[in-house]
């Protein structure tokens, strides 16, 4: 399962400023990063086995989609990581989005 960044959000202000792969991949590797407490936990394969590339995350487990739509009665538990959710990517930018966003910003400063 691949999971593309909102074009509404944080990626159109980034294209805008510079269409850089290096920015992208930054961009990706930061969503990711915050990510990981939205992101269901049993046994850490699904995280573990996620990887950037240029603007996208991809969670390559054939079950990742199932549970991402929560789809075939798969429950989200909390004990592991206790903001895992459904729509993990959506959840984390409403909470995160403003920090990569700065975190975006400073990597432009820096380059």
């Amino acid at each position: 399962m691949k999971i593309t960044f909102d074009k509404k959000g944080v990626v159109r202000k980034v294209n805008k400023i510079a269409k850089r792969d290096d920015v992208r991949k930054f961009l990706a590797n930061e969503v990711y990063r915050e990510m990981k407490p939205y992101t269901p936990r049993d046994s850490g394969i699904l995280i573990d086995t996620a990887y950037t590339e240029v603007g996208v995350v991809i969670y390559p487990q054939p079950y990742a989609k199932k549970v991402y739509y929560g789809w075939g009665g798969i429950q989200i538990h909390k004990n592991k990581n206790r903001l895992a959710t459904t729509y993990w990517d959506k959840a984390m930018m409403n909470a995160k989005g403003g920090k990569i966003a700065k975190a975006v910003s400073d990597y432009l400063k820096r380059t």
